[in-house]
């Protein structure tokens, strides 16, 4: 019976332990949301400072006190309670919003992206094939400048030749004058 005793004893310190820190959490918690004093912003006079009686636990399990304290402060927490509730629900959903503007966001960009990556290719064959008719153009221009130099010099030497073959007959023509002239004056 003794030692039945000595752990329920352990069992109800170990819990007003427990219990002690989790107050002592909400407490900074409540300090971080101006909540605690009674004075600070958000308390608006509500006095939401929790205290331990554990000499009291142990004679009669009520470790917040009386009734009147319990059910004013049960309300206000609950009331918290709701708020946090709201404001977790609200926040999930503007979360899973988000995250479906991010997720279209993300197909969007993946679009985009691959929309570049196409005209990019295309850009790449067109830069490619201009090149290629570049080459083609240049060494066509070449080409024919060889074809029109070799015939400027055909069209020089056959009209030089022919010039030079005109020049001949005309100094034949000139002697063949000269000559009938000759013999024309002696006749």
């Amino acid at each position: 019976m003794q030692s039945s005793n000595w752990e329920k004893e352990q069992e109800i310190h170990s819990k007003v332990e427990a219990l002690s820190q989790q107050l002592a959490s909400y407490h900074d918690q409540a300090e971080e949301l101006a909540l605690i004093p009674s004075t600070a912003k958000n308390a608006k006079g509500r006095d939401y400072f929790i205290s331990i009686d554990s000499g009291r636990a142990l004679v009669d399990g009520n470790i917040l006190g009386d009734q009147k304290i319990k059910g004013y402060l049960v309300k206000h927490l609950n009331s918290i309670k709701e708020t946090v509730i709201e404001k977790t629900r609200e926040f999930r959903e503007n979360l899973l919003i988000l995250m479906d503007e991010e997720e279209e966001l993300d197909n969007q960009l993946a679009e985009v992206n691959e929309t570049l990556h196409q005209e990019e290719s295309k850009a790449k064959r067109l830069e490619d094939e201009y090149g290629r008719k570049k080459e083609e153009y240049e060494a066509m221009k070449l080409s024919h400048e060889r074809i029109l130099n070799q015939l400027n010099e055909k069209m020089n030497d056959t009209r030089n030749s022919e010039l030079a073959s005109l020049n001949q007959q005309i100094e034949v023509l000139k002697l063949h004058l000269f000559i009938n002239l000759i013999k024309w004056q002696l006749f």
